[in-house]
């Protein structure tokens, strides 16, 4: 399945490290890798193979890798970090290429992404460990793993650039599950909120006053939420 998603959406691939851990804890010996890798190779032939036999698998690759980078704007309807950042500014009118300091806003939300996630993945790397040497799942492995997936989703939307609204919402799957898990409700409820109000303040779907979008529903306001959910999903991870 994820073979298939990486086919679809090159951004999936923020989920391997996750994935891997899962498959880590899970084998038991060698002809199990050999039969993961094998089922790895066909999918992918299975999805190529049409391409390759209409001459066209040239035109599959670039697809594949210039699908990104079509908008090359700070924002794109994510109110995230960048909405903080560029207070008095309008992030969707900044090229993400712009030089602040001396690194491009893209760069610099690159590389807080990458420290985020390795942050987020960290405690769920050091528990897959113990379960790969006792070969037994440690207590809270389900719950943790939810809450790491779930932040490295929310690491994603909240640090990079380019960003659409719509990239929160694995980050809501993830942590749906982990409320019911862990019964603890608090970080579900207030990305939610969070998520509910930047979908209104982008389709307008209620219709309400103009002043309610301008003032009440401020984008930054919204991201500020979303700094709180940062905040409170590291929180978990590393003192709850």
């Amino acid at each position: 399945i994820f073979t298939i998603a990486l086919n679809t959406k090159m951004q999936a691939v923020i989920f391997l490290p996750v994935l891997a851990m899962i498959i880590f804890t899970k084998l038991k010996n060698f002809r199990q890798v050999i039969y993961l890798l094998l089922s790895i190779i066909i999918t992918e032939i299975i999805i190529t193979l049409p391409f390759i036999l209409s001459g066209n698998f040239s035109s599959y690759i670039d697809m594949y890798f210039k699908s990104v980078g079509h908008q090359p704007k700070v924002s794109l309807n994510a109110f995230n970090l960048w909405y903080l950042v560029l207070w008095d500014l309008n992030p969707q009118k900044i090229y993400d290429k712009t030089t602040w300091f001396i690194f491009s806003y893209k760069q610099f939300g690159f590389a807080f992404f990458m420290i985020s996630s390795f942050f987020s993945l960290l405690p769920l790397f050091l528990k897959s460990l113990v379960a790969f040497r006792k070969k037994i799942i440690p207590e809270n492995y389900y719950e943790l793993l939810f809450l790491s997936a779930s932040m490295v989703t929310l690491s994603f939307f909240y640090f990079n650039t380019q960003m659409h609204e719509r990239y929160i919402h694995p980050a809501l799957i993830f942590l749906f599950f982990y409320a019911a898990w862990a019964r603890k409700f608090g970080l579900y409820a207030l990305i939610s909120v969070a998520y509910l109000l930047e979908m209104e303040r982008v389709l307008m779907f209620f219709k309400m006053p103009v002043f309610v979008y301008d003032v009440i529903l401020d984008k930054r306001y919204i991201a500020i939420l979303f700094s709180l959910a940062v905040i409170a999903g590291f929180r978990a991870l590393y003192i709850s």
